[in-house]
């Protein structure tokens, strides 16, 4: 039979796929193997969290320059604000991105706890020789985790957004 599994857990995926479709907006690529083979194929792993983060900042900066090229140096800001001092710019980029720092490293965490538990609820026999109470309590961690990562990834984004603003002055 086939099972159409649709995730954003790198961990599970890689465990049980043997075909990957990837859907975007304009294409479909039907990819035959494994969700490693995949990412060698592409050399993009869509999944891995830390490098969608990466690429996403990346992608602001090149952004942030093409405007500050198009603005040219002497230009007023083109929304006429004044702007704050290079300093306390550069302060608050500061803080902002040791935010950023300390928010990717909350997630990371969060993502690597969620991906033990799963790993335990996948062990052979787990569910037959543990008691229900340990796997609801595991399960209610891997819940509240879950929660954590969604909170702390908008956290995250806005922070992410913030420290762009902050560097176009």
């Amino acid at each position: 039979g086939t099972l159409i599994l649709v995730s954003h857990d790198r961990w599970f995926v890689s465990r049980l796929a043997n075909r990957i479709v990837e859907i975007t907006p304009g294409r479909i690529v039907d990819y035959g193997g494994s969700y490693e083979e995949y990412v060698h194929s592409s050399g993009d792993d869509h999944l891995d969290a830390d490098a969608v983060i990466l690429k996403a900042r990346r992608e602001k900066r090149q952004e942030r320059q093409e405007r500050r090229q198009e603005d040219g140096p002497g230009n007023k800001p083109r929304d006429g604000k004044v702007t704050t001092s290079e300093a306390e710019r550069r302060a608050l980029r500061r803080r902002l991105q040791e935010r950023l720092d300390e928010l990717t490293e909350r997630i990371h965490s969060a993502e690597s706890r969620i991906a033990d538990i799963d790993a335990t609820f996948c062990l052979p026999g787990y569910y037959d020789r543990t008691p229900p109470d340990e796997v609801a309590t595991l399960d209610q961690e891997r819940t509240g985790l879950k929660s954590d990562v969604e909170r702390l990834m908008g956290e995250w984004e806005d922070v992410e957004r913030r420290l762009g603003d902050a560097a176009e002055g």
